[in-house]
């Protein structure tokens, strides 16, 4: 858990660093793929979404909610690097990784205090 927390982190920091530093454009989605989900379960979608930066045509792959093709979609990129992108939600960039660092980090604590305390009453660390 507390390693899911870091992996978490370092996703909030990058979306975070975006939302601050990060230059808009518009894209627009060129393609969709339906795929399945790990346990075979329908649908999972991917757009491919292009943008310009600098003269430059850049692809953004992500897993979307559907979004037609065609569609114009606000990117959110860092100048130096036009390659570090993310879709600009409305909802925000890394509020909702903060909530999954929050929750991972919290269930990682828990289980380590809990852990921590069978130790000291001498009850057994793992189920045999």
């Amino acid at each position: 858990m507390l390693l899911l927390a870091i992996g978490h982190l370092q996703s909030t920091w990058r979306m975070y660093t975006l939302g601050k530093e990060g230059e808009t454009t518009i894209g627009r989605v060129v393609q969709v793929d339906k795929t399945t989900d790990s346990e075979g379960d329908c649908c999972v979608y991917y757009s491919t979404i292009e943008y310009m930066v600098n003269g430059r045509a850049l692809q953004l792959r992500s897993r979307t909610p559907a979004y037609e093709v065609g569609r114009e979609v606000e990117i959110i990129y860092l100048p130096g690097n036009p390659g570090s992108h993310a879709i600009n939600r409305p909802s925000g960039l890394w509020q909702g990784h903060a909530w999954q660092f929050l929750f991972y980090f919290g269930a990682g604590l828990f289980m380590a205090v809990t852990k921590i305390l069978q130790w000291r009453r001498g009850q057994p660390l793992f189920n045999e």
